[in-house]
């Protein structure tokens, strides 16, 4: 077995599996239970750090200076954010009475869709549980930092932003030797870990003063739903919600495979769990679930359910009733992932011999940046340079991804869960590259998708073959029925 902690490792990029490998190798050799902020047990919050900086990570002598500078840029959004926070409200004045709220719904402005002609925007992973939910329930909708201001939703909400907390905690020195022993084990700079573990330690305290402030205005408050726990905002606010008393539920936002680091692989919970860590997880199917108990099927705290993606049926039934695009030309839509793991360049070689051939003049590609890789704009349009402009399109982030698979013939994509998406609609998918073959190895074997290692001929030979007209549901991965989730949501179905 390779030292996945030498210098030479990491001088070349590690795959997923291999960064949880090394996070299990960590949780097995040391007390990682022991260290606490007060009562908080800091675990997650570090293993967050870890799985960020290995997944980007360059021998542990040498500090790169891209890398400094992103943590010169966290800090001083940092000190902005402490100013701007010295005078603004946590919430909006005017929007403040929630006194009688029972359910309240958490998400990121990441995961709103345009919704076409209307001018609004649709939240894909929390509007179709919150526009069921308040059909019994009183609901409130709140979304981490600023809303952009041409951002109208269609369901309302508004932003929530994060208190300053002043001075922040002192890390004790028994906590500081832990992480640095940590990065020690796993090969990384013991200064530049400890530096990144104090920025987000800080931002965690923020938000969790914040949701302290936020959920004493909410006495009637029962069960909160985010979208993307594994960040210190939401990690704050799942710790002030515990505290009080209120049931905290992840919501599913995209592929929780089996090398997800913050949904699998976690093999020593304590018998109470992590206060940092949503109760539960709300899982879009079956499988979803068997991954996040891999390591540990008999925990009774952090339990994954098949709660479904009810956004799909909720687009079919009330915004699109057409379940078929029709193209006139050949369209592939490529949705990008920002570099992470083995899958460093977001737009392979292979498909760029593919645009400059001339051979297939008639193919254009459409490329669809990920909501979460900022400089996926300015990278498409260095990478595409080479490339007759005729030939590609880069799409609105704006548009709804789903209005863009009924207008397309095919997919590809390196490991995004678009691919169950497409799927839906019948489009079909073609991955690449190391991480996918890990990542979707159940569904390349079954046919599910295809998949190459970034050979121009397997494109070629991907795209000749016949597509299929009839729609095939991915119910296997994703259950997507609205009355599944309103049934969940009523507590009319076991979880």
């Amino acid at each position: 077995m390779p030292d996945l902690t030498s210098p030479d490792s990491l001088r070349t990029s590690r795959s997923t599996a291999e960064t949880c490998e090394l996070l299990v190798r960590l949780e097995q050799k040391s007390d990682i239970n022991e260290h606490r902020v007060g009562a908080i047990q800091l675990w997650p919050l570090l293993r967050h750090v870890l799985w960020v900086e290995l997944l980007r990570a360059s021998p542990a002598n040498e500090q790169s200076r891209p890398t400094r500078d992103r943590w010169l840029v966290s800090r001083a959004r940092i000190a902005a954010a402490v100013l701007y926070n010295n005078v603004t409200e946590i919430f909006p004045r005017d929007q403040r009475k929630l006194l009688d709220e029972t359910r309240l719904f958490v998400s990121r402005p990441g995961y709103l869709q345009y919704m076409g002609e209307s001018n609004l925007y649709f939240d894909r992973i929390i509007d179709p549980l919150f526009f069921i939910a308040r059909n019994r329930y009183l609901v409130a909708k709140m979304y981490i930092g600023s809303l952009p201001e041409d951002r109208r939703l269609l369901l309302p909400g508004f932003p929530l932003r994060p208190r300053s907390v002043g001075h922040s905690t002192k890390i004790e020195h028994s906590v500081g030797l832990w992480v640095r022993d940590a990065a020690n084990q796993v090969g990384l700079c013991e200064e530049s870990l400890l530096a990144r573990f104090h920025i987000v330690l800080r931002d965690f305290e923020r938000w969790y003063r914040t949701g302290q402030t936020l959920f004493a205005s909410m006495p009637q408050l029962k069960r909160l739903y985010l979208a993307c726990w594994y960040f210190p905002d939401m990690m704050g606010l799942t710790a002030a919600a515990k505290e009080v008393g209120v049931e905290v539920i992840d919501v599913q936002h995209g592929k929780q495979g089996k090398y997800q680091g913050m949904y699998s692989w976690w093999t020593r919970i304590p018998e109470d769990g992590y206060k940092m860590m949503p109760d539960r997880f709300w899982c879009w199917g079956r499988p979803s679930c068997q991954d996040i108990l891999r390591a540990s099927p008999n925990r009774i705290i952090h339990r994954p359910f098949v709660g479904g993606f009810p956004w799909i049926d909720w687009y079919r039934t009330f915004i699109n009733p057409s379940v078929a695009g029709s193209v006139s030309e050949k369209t592939i839509l490529f949705t990008l992932q920002g570099p992470q793991g083995k899958s460093q360049e977001p737009i392979p070689d292979f498909i760029v011999k593919f645009l400059q051939n001339k051979r297939f003049a008639d193919w254009r590609i459409r490329f669809r940046n990920h909501p979460n890789f900022k400089e996926g704009l300015g990278y498409c349009q260095k990478r595409l340079a080479p490339v007759d402009p005729s030939r590609f399109t880069i799409a609105d982030q704006k548009r709804n991804l789903y209005d863009e698979f009924l207008e397309v013939t095919h997919h590809i994509t390196g490991y995004s869960s678009c691919c169950y998406e497409a799927e839906s609609f019948g489009v079909p998918t073609l991955l690449f590259g190391e991480e996918a073959k890990a990542i979707y190895e159940t569904d390349i074997a079954c046919g599910r998708f295809s998949w190459t290692r970034g050979d121009v001929n397997d494109l070629i030979a991907w795209l000749e073959q016949p597509l299929t007209n009839h729609i095939h549901r991915s119910d296997q991965y994703v259950e997507s029925s609205l009355s599944l989730t309103a049934a969940v949501l009523f507590g009319d179905h076991p979880v």
